[in-house]
């Protein structure tokens, strides 16, 4: 770890002469030593010093972009103004948080000064909202009562601030607070420098807290980045999340070296998304897909409002957007609630409710990547052999978000994750998410005992006529549980919190392919600690061991063995 200082002058800091707008300041409060750049940080004797221009001595090997990230600060003896930064898609940002005690000129406002230094294209808008990592202030279920944040737009030489709705526009905002100090263009880039109290009674806008009360803790604030497609204030083309985490100026505070990290299209690719083994065996493998260094096409490509089109083909629809129409059906019964009668005895009888609330249970075989790359198999190999392998292991309780039901949809439950509270789970629908054309095989089990929990090979159709059963189509049929062992369906077993899970994928590598996915989608009820009836445990038949490395590796390497099911699936789905 070195230690850095970072000056009180805004001019000294500023992130404008990077000769990229793409390469200034990354998310977080965060420094580029770059020795070809202004902004610029140079060790000396154990610290890493701020150095306004770079060295005339720094040699040709040091022009690498090293990225250090601050740790929080301790409290300081001698309050300063507040600076952070940010980098979002082709957007740099530094605020200066002063707050009034530290204001000497009578004219500032009693409040405290923001200063706002924006860098972004200059033939595209682009801006910044703040309070919030999305669109929404604050959601109430899956409804957006409060609307969107307030905002600051740059529009070429104009500049307004909006307090935008839940995924649009909303409204330009009558009162301007905003003093802009720069508002000039180089080259491609626009550098916009303003000012604005820190503090409002206006709800519309946003009030900066005081940096000074959170001490001894560093100032956290989240923030929304986006720039468009043109002046035009409309649809982005390049949006993402970031937090302002505000450090003292003048104030030592310990850095490390983070990586490397770069952008895909205008968003941030991250470099340290691939788990380690056992979670995942992506990074172990080294597929391609775990580093921007490496990335070779897939997921991070295709975002709403980008066309991958070839390298001489033109856009087959310019400025407009494809529409479609989706139809749902949906099969449903009625529910009743528990009810409870009393008899001539004095005795209760209790009706359960006639269903249960289920859950989603959600993992990753390529944990947290999102997507993967198959490498394709050498051409020294038969063609029973091309057989790409992954595989991730995980708790049962790694799945559960102790939160309450309608906070957020990844949410369990109050107490999901509390052994006192509840004993596990019992899966009712288990959905693995395969691509046909490469998907051999996906399975789950029970890593403590070795059972097969549910194992699927794709289906393939076989009549032209025949609905869902069509030639050249292919069905990936989920597994179904029943939690009573009725309506022919196997009983639902207890997985405890502590049940390590195994998943295995296996897919044809013939050819290369990018944009994999291994996924599972889950469904299931929660039990309580206290409806495990006495002496009841989770007896699953198997193995009956936890299956060591040397195991799971000569298992894993065996590409042609008897797929086994444990759950019923119906062929024709």
């Amino acid at each position: 770890a070195l230690h850095a200082v970072i000056p009180e002058a805004l001019d000294d800091f500023t992130t404008h002469s990077f000769p990229k707008h793409n390469d200034a300041w990354p998310t977080g409060c965060s420094i580029l030593v770059n020795a070809q750049d202004r902004a610029n940080t140079i060790a000396a004797h154990g610290r890493a010093m701020w150095n306004p221009s770079p060295p005339s001595h720094v040699a040709a090997s040091n022009h690498q972009i090293i990225q250090q990230h601050y740790h929080r600060p301790r409290k300081m003896a001698n309050p300063s103004s507040h600076v952070s930064f940010a980098r979002g898609p082709g957007i740099n940002v530094t605020v200066k948080l002063t707050p009034s005690s530290l204001l000497a000129d009578i004219d500032e406002p009693d409040d405290g000064v923001a200063t706002i230094e924006l860098v972004g294209p200059a033939d595209f808008w682009f801006g910044i909202g703040f309070g919030t990592n999305s669109m929404c202030t604050s959601f109430e279920a899956d409804e957006c009562p409060g609307g969107g944040p307030y905002a600051i737009i740059v529009l070429g030489d104009h500049v307004e601030e909006r307090r935008l709705d839940f995924h649009g526009p909303g409204r330009v905002l009558a009162t301007d607070s905003l003093e802009t100090v720069v508002n000039n263009v180089e080259g491609d880039t626009r550098t916009v420098v303003l000012k604005r109290r820190m503090a409002t009674e206006t709800k519309d806008f946003y009030s900066f807290p005081d940096p000074l009360a959170a001490l001894p803790a560093a100032l956290d604030i989240p923030i929304i980045l986006a720039r468009g497609c043109s002046h035009e204030f409309a649809q982005h083309c390049g949006h993402g999340p970031s937090n302002l985490v505000f450090l003292p100026t003048k104030a030592p505070a310990t850095v490390c070296r983070a990586g490397l990290r770069g952008l895909i299209g205008g968003n941030e690719f991250d470099n340290h998304r691939c788990g380690a083994f056992p979670l995942s065996t992506l990074e172990e493998h080294k597929n391609p897909t775990c580093r921007i260094q490496t990335y070779s096409g897939g997921l991070s490509c295709c975002r709403d409002g980008q066309s991958l089109l070839d390298k001489e083909q033109e856009q087959p629809w310019p400025n407009h957007k494809l529409k479609y129409r989706l139809k749902f059906r949906f099969y449903f019964q009625e529910y009743k609630p528990a009810t409870s009668s009393s008899a001539m005895d004095s005795s209760t009888s209790v009706s359960p409710a006639s269903h249960k609330q289920l859950l989603r249970f959600y993992h990753q075989t390529e944990a947290w990547a999102g997507e993967y790359d198959i490498p394709m198999a050498s051409k020294n190999d038969p063609p029973e052999q091309h057989v790409h392998v992954i595989t991730s292991r995980w708790k049962v309780q790694d799945m559960l978000f102790d939160c309450d039901l309608y906070d957020a949809t990844i949410c369990t439950g109050t107490g999901s994750r509390n052994s006192s509270q509840t004993a596990g789970i019992k899966l009712i629908y288990a959905g693995p998410h395969c691509h046909a054309g490469t998907c051999l095989s996906m399975e789950l089990y029970n890593a403590d005992t070795g059972q097969l929990l549910c194992g699927m090979q794709p289906i393939y159709g076989k009549n032209s006529s025949e609905t869902y059963n069509e030639e050249h189509f292919l069905a990936i049929p989920p597994c179904l549980w029943s939690e009573t062992g009725q309506d022919g369906l196997p009983r639902a077993e207890l997985l405890t919190l502590n049940t390590t899970l195994w998943s295995i994928k296996r897919s044809n590598n013939t050819f290369p392919h990018t944009g994999e996915m291994a996924s599972w989608q889950m469904r299931g009820i929660l039990v309580a600690a206290g409806d495990l009836e006495a002496g009841q445990k989770n007896t699953n038949d198997g193995i009956g061991h936890s299956l060591d490395r040397a195991e799971v590796e000569e298992y894993e390497a065996s590409p042609i063995r008897p797929l086994l099911r444990s759950a019923i699936t119906r062929d024709g789905w």
